[in-house]
C-alpha cells in the first residue's frame, strides 16, 4: 500500500471510530448496555452459531464450485484460507489489498494448483455472490413497488442495475482476471510458480482464460453457487429476526429486509469494518423504521462482535504470514 493510502487508512478509523462514539453518545451509553443486559447467554450462543454456520456454507459452496478442478482440501485447510481473506477485508478499507488474493495464495499452498487459476475460481466465486445479491436487491425494490415505497423501490432497482451491469463487464471482459492480478500486484506469488521454461506473461496468458473456461462446462455449479449465496444472505436475516425477537421486537419480513440491505450497502464505506458506516446505516433504517436507536446500536454491537472473533482468528492465522507476504504488501513502495 502507498503511503497515501496507509495515511487514509488511519484517518479513515479514526473518523469512523468518532462518529461511532458520537452515536452512543447521542443515544446514551447506559440505554445500549441496559438492551444488551437483556440478552441470555443460550441468545448470543444462537446468534454466533448462525455466523459459524455461514462460514460452513461459504467453504462448502467452494468445494462444490472447485469440484471439477481436483480441489480436495477439508475444512482443516480451509478454514485458514477463509477467516485469513475475512480479516485482510475486513481490517482494510475496500480494495486496498485484496483478502481473496491471501486466500487464493493459501488454497493453491495446500492444493499445489497455480495461484492463477485458484484467484480466478475466487472471482467466479464472487460472481456467484453478485449475482445472489443482485437478486436480492431487485425482488425488494418491486416488492416496494408494489407496497407503495416508491423512493425505496427505485434506489433498489437502481443499485440492482449498476450491480448487473458490473457483472455484464466481467463477462464480457476477457482480460478481468489479468485487471484484478495487475491491480493487486500478485505478479510476484505467480513468479513463485515459474520454472526455467516459462515467462511471468507467458504464465499469466496459459490460465488467464479460466474465467471463460469455466462458463463453458460449469453453468450448473455456478448456479448451485448462487443458490447457496443466497441462502447465506437469508441466514444474515434470519440473525436479525432472532436477535430483536429476544428483545420483544416482532419484526415482519419487509422491516428484516430493510435492515439486511442497509447493513450490506454499509459494506461499500471505505473505512476499516465499514466501522462508522455500518453503524450510521443501521441507526439509519431503524429511525426510518421507527424502531428504539438504543436497540440499533446493541444489534450493531452485537452483530461486530461475531464479526471480531472471526476476525480475531483470521489474524492468529496470518501471523507466520506478516513479514514475508502481508506486511511487503500493504507497505510496498511505488518505485
Amino acid at each position: 500500500m502507498r503511503f497515501r493510502k496507509f495515511f487514509l487508512f488511519f484517518i479513515s478509523l479514526f473518523l469512523g471510530i468518532i462518529f461511532v462514539l458520537y452515536l452512543f453518545h447521542r443515544v446514551g451509553f447506559r440505554k445500549v448496555f441496559h438492551v444488551l443486559s437483556l440478552l441470555h447467554w443460550w441468545q448470543l450462543m444462537i446468534i454466533f452459531f448462525i455466523n459459524l454456520f455461514v462460514l460452513f456454507l461459504m467453504i462448502k459452496k467452494w468445494q462444490i464450485l472447485v469440484s471439477s478442478y481436483g480441489y480436495r482440501s477439508g475444512l482443516k485447510k480451509l478454514i485458514p484460507a477463509f477467516l485469513s481473506e475475512q480479516a485482510i477485508s475486513y481490517l482494510t478499507p475496500v480494495m486496498y489489498i485484496g483478502g481473496e488474493g491471501f486466500k487464493a495464495y493459501l488454497i493453491k499452498k495446500n492444493e499445489n494448483k497455480s495461484f492463477v487459476e485458484t484467484f480466478g475460481l475466487i472471482v467466479i466465486d464472487r460472481m456467484a455472490e453478485g449475482a445472489a445479491l443482485l437478486i436480492f436487491l431487485t425482488l425488494g425494490g418491486i416488492v416496494s413497488l408494489l407496497v407503495g415505497s416508491y423512493l425505496l423501490g427505485f434506489f433498489l432497482l437502481i443499485a440492482s442495475l449498476i450491480i448487473f451491469i458490473l457483472i455484464i463487464i466481467i463477462f464480457r471482459l476477457p482480460n478481468i482476471l489479468r485487471f484484478f492480478i495487475n491491480f493487486f500486484q500478485f505478479q510476484k506469488v505467480i513468479s513463485q510458480e515459474i520454472n526455467e521454461h516459462q515467462t511471468l506473461e507467458r504464465k499469466i496468458n496459459e490460465e488467464i482464460n479460466i474465467i471463460q473456461k469455466f462458463f463453458q462446462h460449469g453453468k450448473k455449479l455456478f448456479h448451485l453457487d448462487i443458490i447457496l449465496s443466497l441462502v447465506i444472505i437469508l441466514l444474515s436475516c434470519l440473525q436479525i429476526y432472532f436477535l430483536m425477537f429476544f428483545w420483544g421486537q416482532s419484526l415482519d419480513i419487509f422491516k428484516i429486509y430493510l435492515i439486511r440491505i442497509f447493513g450490506l450497502l454499509s459494506g461499500f464505506i471505505p473505512t476499516p469494518g465499514s466501522i462508522g458506516g455500518f453503524e450510521g446505516a443501521i441507526a439509519f433504517i431503524f429511525a426510518i423504521l421507527k424502531l428504539n436507536l438504543e436497540h440499533a446500536l446493541s444489534f450493531a454491537l452485537v452483530i461486530r462482535v461475531c464479526q471480531l472473533v472471526f476476525v480475531a482468528l483470521g489474524v492468529l492465522f496470518l501471523i507466520p504470514y506478516l513479514t514475508k507476504l502481508v506486511f511487503p504488501l500493504i507497505f510496498k513502495n511505488n518505485h
